[in-house]
């Protein structure tokens, strides 16, 4: 069975979700995943929170979904860049494209700003942004502030959200706290 054709209603027998705190609470204890009263979500290859409920797995995040609107979307985002934050304000229904315009700051970035680089060879400071899937050079500079403001003007244009290239100190946090 896939987790689509689950119901608001079944779903609602099984498990109590608080949208303010984003937890999820077990109703019913089951032979196999769990204990009445329990709290639900264990972390999965460290990027989301996921769960048995009603024979379906699910990420926390879809179970908030379908909890609160009665279907699950085929991209949600966590507005906050914190894959462990599923409270209700935190997610929002998106395209593909739309949560691309709200990553966080990528891990293995040196400047502090998505899309800017350092071009030895030019000895420049290099902008540069996609729209949809085309890659659009915003040019070179030769300070990082003119190609910050370049990279930070053509996401105002194309859309981006304000979240987009901030780093998620929250998400590292949590999963301290979890070891």
């Amino acid at each position: 069975m896939n987790r689509r054709d689950a119901t608001q209603e079944e779903i609602k027998k099984l498990v109590h979700y608080n949208p303010e705190t984003g937890v999820f609470i077990r109703l019913v204890t089951t032979s196999v995943r769990g204990m009445a009263g329990e709290t639900l979500g264990r972390n999965i290859n460290v990027r989301y929170q996921a769960a048995q409920v009603g024979g379906y797995r699910f990420h926390l995040h879809q179970l908030a979904f379908l909890y609160m609107a009665g279907y699950i979307p085929d991209c949600i985002d966590h507005i906050n860049h914190n894959r462990y934050d599923n409270r209700w304000c935190n997610l929002a229904e998106s395209t593909h494209i739309d949560n691309t315009r709200n990553q966080k700051l990528h891990r293995t970035n040196k400047t502090g700003i998505t899309g800017v680089r350092w071009d030895k060879s030019g000895n420049r400071w290099v902008a540069s942004i996609y729209d949809k899937s085309q890659h659009i050079y915003l040019g070179s500079h030769k300070n990082k502030f003119d190609a910050c403001c370049a990279r930070k003007s053509a996401e105002r244009t194309l859309g981006y959200h304000e979240n987009h290239g901030k780093p998620a100190p929250l998400e590292a946090a949590m999963m301290e706290v979890e070891k």
